[in-house]
């Protein structure tokens, strides 16, 4: 017998709980779950009420609705729900203290509308005074935090794309297997692309460090940032579902980690990245007057100094390159589809 059930009603979350472990229990047969899809489609605004994390097809509803309901006033409400229906993403967008007033506010606004898939109107000036600013500058370079690293009999994850928007994920992972952490908060060097960002692997390799996936690391998180997964970019959904994957590439390694210390195979295991990426940048979607003549470098984020010789704005030197710290883009370069790097905004670097 049917039985409909008000979210509101007193034993709704426990009905709602054993639809849950019936999921795991049964299996998720395809077809049952999109005619479940389908039915809970008519509950309009109240559908986040019934979806749940176990299928990737109420996950993608669930990102569905945050696009279309979620906005910059309703952010505690929205986290409310997520912590009863999809707790990784209420992990991913849980707070994460860097002990720095700026890091703080512009990492859980960022995480919100990356998950959002918005850009409030005030972050984006947020965004442009720190292009100005660069405070990032105040934090370490990786270079000079490496040698402090005991290397011995160590596993070094080296995961390319990497940003510290992942840490508050990363750091409930480790609670949920009794894992403990330590984090340095480091800046890249520019622009923010693996090739001028991988001097640790050397002094790892050489001092007794295990290096998995070796000298070229973990390309999974990069490729998603890319390339997108199972199909889902930005040519043929504007949603962020690529988050889910990259979610899922961490929660892997994590647990290799736990399995590798747990038997004993290292003493411990540092997890490095390169740099960082951005989404706002793809979803900003606004090029700068400049043209780049070398197409297709670096979703337009960076070029050669040779190119322009005039400084343009919200650009920083380094390395012979212009280096653009806002969400603008080159003319010329290569639209990404999911999400770039090479720049210098703060989650890039």
């Amino acid at each position: 017998m049917d039985q409909e059930f008000d979210f509101n009603s007193k034993d709704f979350w426990d009905k709602y709980d054993e639809r849950k472990y019936l999921l795991e229990a049964w299996g998720k047969n395809s077809k049952e779950v999109n005619d479940y899809c389908n039915i809970v489609k008519s509950k309009g605004e109240d559908i986040i009420y019934f979806l749940t994390d176990r299928t990737e097809q109420e996950k993608y509803l669930i990102f569905e609705y945050l696009d279309k309901n979620a906005n910059d006033s309703n952010n505690k409400e929205m986290l409310d729900i997520l912590a009863k229906i999809y707790l990784d993403l209420y992990y991913y967008l849980s707070p994460y203290w860097f002990d720095n007033l700026l890091l703080d506010e512009y990492f859980q606004k960022y995480k919100y509308q990356k998950v959002v898939n918005k850009i409030f109107p005030e972050f984006k000036k947020l965004v442009e005074r720190q292009a100005l600013n660069r405070d990032f500058n105040l934090l370490p370079a990786r270079a000079s935090k490496i040698e402090e690293i005991e290397k011995a009999n160590t596993a070094l994850y080296f995961i390319d794309a990497l940003g510290v928007e992942f840490l508050s994920y990363i750091s409930e992972k480790c609670k949920e297997n009794d894992l403990m952490i330590s984090t340095t908060v480091c800046v890249c060097e520019l622009p923010s692309l693996t090739r001028f960002n991988k001097d640790f692997i050397e002094e790892f390799s050489t001092k007794g460090s295990q290096l998995i996936g070796g000298e070229k690391g973990i390309k999974e998180l990069d490729d998603i940032k890319h390339n997108g997964i199972n199909g889902h970019n930005y040519e043929n959904t504007k949603l962020p579902t690529h988050l889910i994957g990259e979610l899922s590439v961490i929660e892997n390694i994590i647990r290799k980690i736990d399995i590798d210390l747990s038997q004993g195979t290292y003493d411990r295991a540092v997890i490095i990245s390169d740099h960082g990426a951005s989404r706002l940048a793809v979803i900003n979607k606004n090029e700068n007057k400049w043209e780049m003549q070398s197409k297709g470098e670096h979703s337009g984020r960076c070029c050669p100094k040779n190119e322009i010789d005039e400084k343009p704005d919200f650009a920083i030197e380094e390395n012979e390159y212009w280096i653009l710290a806002n969400y603008d883009r080159f003319k010329g370069g290569r639209k990404s589809d999911v999400e770039v790097h090479g720049g210098a905004s703060l989650e890039e670097v």
